[in-house]
Protein backbone atom coordinates (compact mmCIF):
# COMPACT_ATOMS: atom_id res chain seq x y z
CA UNK A 1 0.00 0.00 0.00
CA UNK A 2 1.41 3.38 -1.02
CA UNK A 3 1.23 6.21 1.49
CA UNK A 4 3.03 9.42 2.50
CA UNK A 5 4.63 10.33 5.80
CA UNK A 6 4.99 14.10 6.02
CA UNK A 7 5.28 14.21 2.20
CA UNK A 8 7.79 11.33 2.16
CA UNK A 9 6.64 8.70 -0.40
CA UNK A 10 6.37 5.39 1.41
CA UNK A 11 5.11 1.84 1.00
CA UNK A 12 3.58 -0.44 3.63
CA UNK A 13 4.04 -4.08 2.66
CA UNK A 14 2.01 -7.13 3.79
CA UNK A 15 -1.14 -7.61 5.82
CA UNK A 16 -1.97 -5.93 9.11
CA UNK A 17 0.32 -6.80 12.01
CA UNK A 18 1.47 -5.36 15.32
CA UNK A 19 5.09 -5.81 14.15
CA UNK A 20 6.89 -3.80 11.47
CA UNK A 21 10.35 -3.53 9.90
CA UNK A 22 11.51 -0.05 8.90
CA UNK A 23 13.44 -0.56 5.63
CA UNK A 24 16.15 2.00 4.86
CA UNK A 25 17.59 1.94 1.35
CA UNK A 26 21.11 2.92 0.29
CA UNK A 27 22.50 5.27 -2.31
CA UNK A 28 21.17 4.97 -5.89
CA UNK A 29 18.34 2.80 -4.62
CA UNK A 30 14.71 3.24 -3.59
CA UNK A 31 11.89 2.07 -1.35
CA UNK A 32 10.98 -0.73 -3.79
CA UNK A 33 14.41 -2.07 -4.72
CA UNK A 34 15.05 -5.82 -4.91
CA UNK A 35 16.52 -6.25 -1.40
CA UNK A 36 13.44 -4.59 0.09
CA UNK A 37 11.14 -6.74 -2.05
CA UNK A 38 12.89 -9.86 -0.77
CA UNK A 39 12.70 -8.50 2.78
CA UNK A 40 8.95 -8.00 2.42
CA UNK A 41 8.47 -11.55 1.09
CA UNK A 42 10.40 -13.08 3.99
CA UNK A 43 8.65 -10.85 6.53
CA UNK A 44 5.23 -11.83 5.19
CA UNK A 45 5.96 -15.46 6.04
CA UNK A 46 6.56 -14.37 9.66
CA UNK A 47 3.47 -12.15 9.81
CA UNK A 48 5.46 -8.92 9.89
CA UNK A 49 4.83 -5.75 7.90
CA UNK A 50 7.53 -3.66 6.23
CA UNK A 51 7.55 0.12 5.82
CA UNK A 52 9.94 1.52 3.23
CA UNK A 53 10.38 5.09 2.02
CA UNK A 54 12.37 7.21 -0.43
CA UNK A 55 15.18 9.49 0.69
CA UNK A 56 15.75 12.79 -1.20
CA UNK A 57 17.10 12.37 -4.77
CA UNK A 58 15.90 8.76 -4.86
CA UNK A 59 12.83 6.87 -6.08
CA UNK A 60 9.87 9.20 -6.44
CA UNK A 61 11.98 12.08 -5.10
CA UNK A 62 14.58 12.36 -7.86
CA UNK A 63 13.85 16.06 -8.23
CA UNK A 64 13.42 16.92 -4.56
CA UNK A 65 14.98 20.13 -3.29
CA UNK A 66 16.21 18.40 -0.12
CA UNK A 67 19.74 16.96 0.00
CA UNK A 68 20.77 13.34 0.38
CA UNK A 69 23.04 13.86 3.36
CA UNK A 70 23.31 12.90 7.01
CA UNK A 71 21.50 16.01 8.19
CA UNK A 72 18.36 15.60 6.07
CA UNK A 73 18.26 11.81 6.00
CA UNK A 74 18.52 11.36 9.77
CA UNK A 75 15.80 13.98 10.21
CA UNK A 76 13.52 12.07 7.85
CA UNK A 77 14.34 8.74 9.45
CA UNK A 78 13.27 10.16 12.80
CA UNK A 79 10.04 11.36 11.20
CA UNK A 80 9.37 7.85 9.89
CA UNK A 81 10.17 6.31 13.27
CA UNK A 82 7.75 8.65 15.05
CA UNK A 83 5.04 7.62 12.58
CA UNK A 84 5.79 3.94 13.13
CA UNK A 85 5.94 3.99 16.93
CA UNK A 86 2.37 5.28 17.07
CA UNK A 87 1.02 2.46 14.90
CA UNK A 88 3.02 -0.70 15.70
CA UNK A 89 4.01 -2.23 19.04
CA UNK A 90 7.23 -3.94 17.87
CA UNK A 91 9.72 -2.17 15.61
CA UNK A 92 12.54 -3.84 13.67
CA UNK A 93 15.06 -2.34 11.25
CA UNK A 94 16.61 -3.25 7.91
CA UNK A 95 19.23 -0.89 6.47
CA UNK A 96 21.41 -1.13 3.37
CA UNK A 97 24.86 0.47 2.86
CA UNK A 98 24.82 4.17 3.82
CA UNK A 99 21.29 3.63 5.10
CA UNK A 100 22.90 1.76 7.99
CA UNK A 101 25.01 4.80 8.86
CA UNK A 102 21.96 7.07 8.83
CA UNK A 103 20.16 4.56 11.06
CA UNK A 104 23.03 4.33 13.55
CA UNK A 105 22.93 8.10 13.94
CA UNK A 106 19.16 8.63 13.94
CA UNK A 107 17.95 5.62 15.92
CA UNK A 108 20.68 5.03 18.49
CA UNK A 109 18.38 6.12 21.33
CA UNK A 110 15.21 4.51 19.93
CA UNK A 111 13.74 1.15 20.98
CA UNK A 112 14.40 -1.22 18.06
CA UNK A 113 13.94 -4.95 18.69
CA UNK A 114 16.41 -6.22 16.06
CA UNK A 115 18.43 -4.75 13.18
CA UNK A 116 19.48 -6.37 9.91
CA UNK A 117 22.28 -4.59 8.01
CA UNK A 118 23.30 -5.34 4.43
CA UNK A 119 26.78 -4.18 3.33
CA UNK A 120 26.61 -1.57 6.08
CA UNK A 121 28.67 1.58 6.14
CA UNK A 122 29.24 1.48 9.91
CA UNK A 123 32.21 3.85 10.04
CA UNK A 124 31.80 6.96 7.91
CA UNK A 125 34.98 8.51 9.34
CA UNK A 126 37.08 5.68 7.91
CA UNK A 127 35.35 5.97 4.53
CA UNK A 128 35.98 9.71 4.29
CA UNK A 129 39.58 9.33 5.45
CA UNK A 130 40.25 6.76 2.72
CA UNK A 131 38.80 9.05 0.07
CA UNK A 132 40.78 12.04 1.28
CA UNK A 133 44.05 10.14 1.63
CA UNK A 134 43.68 8.65 -1.86
CA UNK A 135 43.18 12.11 -3.35
CA UNK A 136 45.80 13.80 -1.16
CA UNK A 137 43.22 16.07 0.48
CA UNK A 138 44.02 17.34 3.97
CA UNK A 139 41.57 18.46 6.64
CA UNK A 140 43.03 21.95 6.39
CA UNK A 141 42.34 22.14 2.68
CA UNK A 142 38.80 20.80 3.03
CA UNK A 143 38.13 23.30 5.82
CA UNK A 144 39.43 26.12 3.64
CA UNK A 145 37.67 25.17 0.38
CA UNK A 146 34.50 23.71 1.99
CA UNK A 147 33.65 21.51 -1.02
CA UNK A 148 36.05 19.34 -3.06
CA UNK A 149 35.12 16.87 -5.78
CA UNK A 150 36.84 13.53 -5.12
CA UNK A 151 38.05 11.00 -7.66
CA UNK A 152 35.42 8.61 -6.24
CA UNK A 153 32.68 10.73 -7.75
CA UNK A 154 31.64 12.06 -4.33
CA UNK A 155 31.64 15.70 -3.29
CA UNK A 156 33.56 16.07 -0.04
CA UNK A 157 31.95 18.67 2.21
CA UNK A 158 33.53 20.23 5.29
CA UNK A 159 30.31 20.50 7.32
CA UNK A 160 29.56 16.84 6.64
CA UNK A 161 33.12 15.81 7.51
CA UNK A 162 33.09 17.83 10.71
CA UNK A 163 29.76 16.30 11.79
CA UNK A 164 31.03 12.77 11.17
CA UNK A 165 34.22 13.46 13.10
CA UNK A 166 32.35 14.90 16.09
CA UNK A 167 29.67 12.17 16.12
CA UNK A 168 31.32 8.74 16.11
CA UNK A 169 29.11 5.71 16.69
CA UNK A 170 29.56 5.08 20.40
CA UNK A 171 26.11 3.74 21.30
CA UNK A 172 24.07 0.95 19.69
CA UNK A 173 22.13 -1.40 21.93
CA UNK A 174 20.02 -3.17 19.30
CA UNK A 175 20.81 -6.85 18.54
CA UNK A 176 22.24 -6.63 15.03
CA UNK A 177 22.84 -9.14 12.24
CA UNK A 178 25.02 -8.22 9.27
CA UNK A 179 25.45 -9.67 5.79
CA UNK A 180 28.35 -8.41 3.69
CA UNK A 181 30.40 -9.51 0.69
CA UNK A 182 33.98 -10.73 0.86
CA UNK A 183 34.73 -8.69 -2.27
CA UNK A 184 33.19 -5.46 -0.95
CA UNK A 185 35.65 -2.73 -1.96
CA UNK A 186 33.33 0.07 -0.77
CA UNK A 187 33.15 -0.88 2.92
CA UNK A 188 36.34 -2.39 4.39
CA UNK A 189 35.51 -5.58 6.33
CA UNK A 190 37.76 -4.34 9.14
CA UNK A 191 35.17 -1.67 9.95
CA UNK A 192 32.41 -4.28 10.09
CA UNK A 193 34.55 -6.54 12.28
CA UNK A 194 35.34 -3.65 14.63
CA UNK A 195 31.64 -2.80 14.87
CA UNK A 196 30.80 -6.42 15.72
CA UNK A 197 33.47 -6.53 18.42
CA UNK A 198 32.29 -3.27 19.92
CA UNK A 199 28.54 -3.85 19.87
CA UNK A 200 28.23 -7.64 19.84
CA UNK A 201 26.78 -7.83 16.35
CA UNK A 202 26.82 -11.01 14.25
CA UNK A 203 28.34 -10.86 10.77
CA UNK A 204 27.98 -13.33 7.91
CA UNK A 205 30.27 -12.99 4.89
CA UNK A 206 29.22 -14.05 1.40
CA UNK A 207 32.36 -15.35 -0.30
CA UNK A 208 31.12 -14.51 -3.81
CA UNK A 209 29.50 -11.11 -3.23
CA UNK A 210 30.62 -7.51 -3.60
CA UNK A 211 29.06 -4.39 -2.04
CA UNK A 212 25.88 -4.47 -4.13
CA UNK A 213 23.92 -7.71 -3.79
CA UNK A 214 22.41 -7.91 -7.26
CA UNK A 215 23.33 -11.16 -9.07
CA UNK A 216 21.05 -14.19 -8.96
CA UNK A 217 23.45 -15.86 -6.54
CA UNK A 218 23.63 -12.72 -4.36
CA UNK A 219 19.85 -12.50 -4.16
CA UNK A 220 19.49 -16.16 -3.24
CA UNK A 221 22.03 -15.67 -0.44
CA UNK A 222 20.17 -12.56 0.72
CA UNK A 223 16.80 -14.32 0.61
CA UNK A 224 18.10 -17.23 2.69
CA UNK A 225 19.71 -14.81 5.16
CA UNK A 226 16.41 -12.97 5.61
CA UNK A 227 14.59 -16.24 6.30
CA UNK A 228 17.10 -17.20 8.98
CA UNK A 229 17.29 -13.83 10.71
CA UNK A 230 13.90 -12.11 10.58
Amino acid sequence: MKTEINNIPSVIWNGKSDRVIIAVHGKLSSKTDMPIQLLAEAAEEKGIQVLSFDFPKHGERQNSKESFDVFQCTKELNTVYEYVENKWSEIYLFANSIGAYFSLIALRDKPVKKALFLSPLVNMQTMLNIMMKTDGITEERLCREKNIQSSFGEMLNWDYYEFVKKNPITKWNTPTYILCGKNDFVVPYSTVSDFCDKFGADAEVSESSEHWFHTDEDLKILKDWFKRNI
